[in-house]
């Protein structure tokens, strides 16, 4: 019987670690996409849910390191206006994988990590984001059809308005 508490004991401080390590990642650009976040970017995250960022705007104002007219999502404050999007519970070891993927780490960085404030079933949650570098940003760039796809894959979660909106984003092709 002590063997069995023993096992219970290490099964539940574990659970207590994983728990304490969780991190909220709020998704505006192409993450919004559970195929790209669990097939391509193998992220394992606990739960994907609907939120909002207040006072900010979508511009897809940031440029690619492959293209100089094709941009990517980014957010920017805006006072009355709001980003739908996705907020992910996962672990820190996911996080630092995004960090890759969103040129967090890389030299020059693409984005930076922002700790935000967003809400989600009716609450105030505290969560990170990826803001564009300022260095990064380009007026009159565009997303492609590729890359809009991704944000509306979050059709499951969005509101009819925002991803009818989303969906008249002119592209490049």
């Amino acid at each position: 019987m002590e063997a069995i508490n023993g096992n219970l004991n290490i099964k539940m401080e574990i659970t207590e670690k994983i728990i304490n390590n969780m991190i909220n990642y709020f998704a505006y650009g192409s993450n919004i996409s559970e195929y790209r976040m669990r097939g391509e970017r193998n992220i394992n995250f606990i739960s994907r849910k609907f939120a909002v960022l207040e006072n900010h705007k979508l511009l897809f104002n940031k440029v690619s390191k492959k293209n100089c007219y094709l941009g990517f999502a980014n957010i920017v404050e805006s006072i009355g206006d709001f980003v739908e999007g996705v907020i992910y519970e996962l672990n820190d070891s996911d996080i630092n994988i995004i960090d890759r993927f969103e040129g967090a780490i890389s030299n020059p960085k693409h984005y930076f990590r922002k700790n935000i404030e967003i809400i989600c079933d009716n609450e105030k949650i505290k969560a990170i984001a990826y803001v564009a570098n300022p260095n990064m940003i380009r007026e009159s760039i565009k997303p492609d059809k590729n890359y809009l796809n991704y944000l509306l894959e979050g059709k499951d979660i969005f509101s009819v308005e925002y991803y009818e909106k989303l969906k008249l984003t002119k592209t490049l092709d």
